[in-house]
């Protein structure tokens, strides 16, 4: 599962609810409650002021041993006192500057609206990190991750990551891919909810292996059991 950390971003919450892996939602200051060893993805959705000790037991607890970690949008920018982009350095581990005015970026083959209340944005400027996203003018990096001991930490400088980046990420981590499209997944207790935000056929394909293959409307929601794939509301 990969947890959804701060979130109030309505289109983050959409792209991250379709990856096709069940997400939990943390608030930072419950952060401390939460047993990371079970997430293969943290992402930070909305860090742009964090207090010392916030830093410090993301630095501390989080970094390191979860193995991809991803900021968004000038994570880290306040420290409460001050605003800098060395605030976001000692943070992220990543180096960044204040870039113009870029409305658009992509990331893999998916292109991603950079709304204008985010603009100008910080964006990585280091040469010890990879490349992970580019602004529309194909020249300046968008995004980027860095090898820091046991984890992947990757920054982007838009809010919004698109759910074929996060679901290609989780997938390479190991974690359990029930859909391959956009399709809203919740899973627990002994089910599986599953929710259409486009008309389709899907294919859901549980933990056992068992595959269910399904037509769906648009705002079409269905639930089935986790083990025997049972449609639970016929």
């Amino acid at each position: 599962a990969a947890p959804h950390v701060c979130s109030n971003e309505v289109p983050a919450i959409e792209q991250i609810s379709r990856c096709g892996v069940p997400h939990d939602h943390v608030y930072l200051a419950d952060l401390p409650l939460v047993d990371l060893k079970q997430y293969k993805v943290v992402l930070f959705q909305y860090t742009g002021m964090l207090s010392p000790k916030e830093r410090e037991y993301i630095k501390s607890k989080v970094l390191g041993l979860v193995p991809e970690v991803i900021f968004v949008n000038n994570a880290g920018f306040s420290d409460g006192k001050t605003l800098s982009a060395e605030n976001m350095q000692a943070l992220t581990g990543i180096k960044m500057r204040e870039t113009g005015k870029h409305y658009s970026c992509t990331i893999g083959n998916e292109t991603v609206q950079i709304p204008k209340a985010y603009v100008p944005l910080l964006r990585p400027d280091d040469a010890d990190a990879e490349v992970a996203a580019l602004f529309a003018d194909g020249k300046e990096p968008a995004g980027a991750v860095k090898k820091q001991g046991n984890s992947n930490i990757w920054y982007f400088a838009f809010p919004v990551v698109p759910s074929g980046f996060l679901r290609d990420l989780l997938k390479k981590n190991g974690s359990h891919i029930y859909c391959d499209k956009d399709l809203v997944i919740k899973a627990g207790r002994g089910i599986v909810c599953i929710h259409a935000p486009a008309d389709g056929k899907y294919k859901i394909v549980l933990k056992n292996g068992r595959e269910i293959e399904t037509v769906l409307q648009r705002g079409e929601t269905m639930v089935f059991d986790a083990e025997s794939g049972k449609n639970l509301y016929q």
